[in-house]
C-alpha cells in the first residue's frame, strides 16, 4: 500500500472568491483538479478536491485512489467561506482518482482517470545546459538540474 507523499489542507483558500450560484442556492458542488509537481526533482502526482456550498456546511468525503487506498468516509465542512480544499499527491502516477461526497441523503462522485501523466525529466546533464533546465519543471537552476540527471543515469558494470 502507498502511503500519500503530500496532504495539505487548506479550508480558507478561496475566502474572497465568491461560491458559484448552484453552490449559493443550497447545493454543494464537488470539483477534482490534477496537479503534478517536481519538487527537488522529485515527482509528485496530485489531485485537488475542491466542494463549494453554503457557508459552514457539514458533509461526508471519501477520496480512493486506484490500487485500494481510500482516505474516508469522514466529515467535512465547507466554513466560513463556503469552500473546502484538500490536495493530496503521491510518489507515483496513478490509474484514477474517486472523490464521493454525501450531503442531505445525495452522494456525488468525480473521477479523474489516468491524472497527472509523468513530467519530463532530463537524462543527461547536457540536457539541462545552455538553458535546457528550464524544459523540465521543479528545477531552480541550471546545477539543480544537471545532479539530478547525473543522478537517475545508470553507472557502468
Amino acid at each position: 500500500m502507498r502511503k500519500p507523499l503530500l496532504a495539505l489542507v487548506a479550508l480558507a483558500l478561496l475566502a474572497a472568491a465568491p461560491a458559484p450560484a448552484a453552490a449559493q442556492q443550497g447545493a454543494l458542488e464537488l470539483t477534482l483538479e490534477e496537479w503534478c509537481a517536481l519538487p527537488g526533482g522529485e515527482p509528485t502526482y496530485g489531485v485537488t478536491v475542491t466542494v463549494t456550498g453554503p457557508p459552514d456546511t457539514s458533509f461526508e468525503g471519501r477520496l480512493s485512489f486506484a490500487g485500494g487506498v481510500t482516505y474516508g468516509p469522514a466529515i467535512f465542512s465547507t466554513g466560513p467561506t463556503g469552500v473546502f480544499e484538500i490536495s493530496l499527491g503521491e510518489s507515483e502516477p496513478v490509474a484514477s482518482v474517486t472523490a464521493a461526497i454525501r450531503y442531505d441523503g445525495i452522494e456525488q462522485v468525480e473521477t479523474l482517470e489516468r491524472p497527472c501523466q509523468a513530467p519530463p525529466a532530463p537524462t543527461t546533464a547536457e540536457d539541462c545546459k545552455n538553458g535546457g533546465w528550464r524544459n523540465y519543471p521543479g528545477f531552480k537552476n541550471q546545477g539543480q538540474c544537471v545532479a539530478f540527471a547525473v543522478k537517475q543515469r545508470p553507472h557502468a558494470a
